[in-house]
């Protein structure tokens, strides 16, 4: 072998190498597939109200949201599944898990998976010990998983935009955590905490269908901005 294959033999080699090593750094990340189809998940359910604040439930607050975003979709092509339709906890559904919450979540996590859908957004809403805080936040599972993070900036833009009563709420960036339900999912999705509950304002706000509506609207033209491009 003369000296200059050799080097491209050693060069071609080490591309190798430093490709696999790249691929084992990288955690995996959901791939989505080509559908119009979307999964939408109302957090919470059933037994498991979420946080409750005066008589305002989140899970109450979570499926109306949902089921506007599903109808908002559905009005513009896509094909919309939930994880639930009613007040319900999920975990009947799942054997795995040494919790209630932990059936619940990998309940949603396998209708999720089996969905054969392009994206899925689980639906929240937030509190926190600053009283202050309001707004909306997307997250997404990790730095590295783009299609994830491109949906959630897409989303967390369009949430940025509301106004509620003329007033803008807090802005906020979309941020990578490590929750469960993005985890363990195989397809690109993201968690939308709606606003706080937490804040006197914000709850009055989402306890009327007019501002849950704005809300999931807007939800729902991230989501199809994202699906555009």
């Amino acid at each position: 072998m003369s000296k200059i294959n050799k080097r491209k033999y050693f060069l071609t080699i080490s591309i190798v190498l430093i490709t696999l090593l790249l691929l084992v750094s990288i955690p995996a990340c959901a791939h989505a597939a080509q559908t119009k189809k979307i999964v939408i998940d109302p957090g919470h359910g059933g037994i498991d109200s979420g946080c409750t604040i005066k008589n305002i439930y989140e899970k109450n607050i979570n499926l109306d949201i949902s089921m506007k975003v599903k109808s908002y979709l559905e009005q513009n092509g896509f094909n919309v599944v939930l994880t639930r339709n009613g007040d319900e906890s999920l975990y009947k559904y799942c054997k795995t898990g040494d919790t209630i919450e932990k059936r619940d979540l990998n309940a949603r996590v396998n209708k999720i998976n089996e969905s054969n859908a392009s994206i899925f957004v689980s639906i929240h809403a937030d509190s926190y010990y600053d009283h202050t805080i309001n707004g909306s936040i997307v997250y997404f599972f990790s730095e590295q998983c783009l299609q994830s993070k491109a949906l959630a900036k897409s989303i967390q833009r369009s949430l940025n935009g509301l106004t509620a009563d003329g007033k803008k709420r807090m802005s906020h960036n979309s941020r990578a955590e490590d929750y469960y339900i993005l985890r363990n999912t195989s397809i690109p999705g993201v968690l939308v905490e709606t606003g706080f509950l937490t804040n006197p304002r914000e709850r009055s706000l989402l306890a009327t269908d007019e501002f849950r509506q704005k809300i999931a609207n807007s939800i729902a033209s991230g989501i199809t901005q994202y699906m555009k491009n």
